[in-house]
């Protein structure tokens, strides 16, 4: 039992590692998504985030909430047998590491549903930046094929002008 509760927690410490991991890329993009529409001079050493990294930081955090729920599986089953063997041998001599691994598990767990919150308000965020420079573009594209047609009408001009 002593080598459990030692094991759980050094998988709960990777998992707070990781989920501090997620958290600070996350951070990063959406430091990166508020920087400005993509393509301005200010954005030119950082890049946008793209979709891969939405992608990869989406399944790097389900990875993390699997490990979680086998985690709280595993914390489960030990609270049941600190049950059973208390009712039947009384309390626990080891002083019950259960309750501060189950209280960290549940700290992890609302962590982690924060970060989910954050990963999709950073999706929300990085689509309609997506969306503005999409527009900036279409913008671009009608503003250089109004010259055009200006200057292929002026060059029309000037063709009928020369054979006058």
């Amino acid at each position: 039992s002593r080598s459990k509760t030692v094991n759980l927690e050094k998988a709960s410490v990777r998992l707070e590692k990781e989920k501090a991991d997620l958290e600070l890329q996350m951070e990063g993009l959406a430091q990166q998504v508020s920087a400005g529409p993509i393509g301005g001079a200010e954005q030119a050493d950082a890049p946008a985030p793209s979709e891969t990294d939405m992608r990869d930081l989406q399944r790097r955090y389900e990875g993390a909430l699997s490990e979680l729920a086998v985690l709280r599986q595993q914390m489960e089953g030990m609270q049941k047998e600190a049950e059973e063997g208390t009712a039947q041998s009384g309390p626990d001599p080891e002083g019950g590491a259960a309750p501060a691994l189950s209280a960290q598990l549940e700290q992890t767990t609302a962590d982690l549903k924060a970060a989910e919150a954050a990963r999709a308000e950073l999706q929300k965020a990085l689509e309609e930046q997506k969306e503005m420079h999409e527009l900036e573009l279409e913008a671009e594209r009608q503003r250089a094929s109004a010259a055009l047609g200006a200057q292929e009408a002026d060059v029309e001009q000037r063709r009928a002008g020369e054979q006058q």
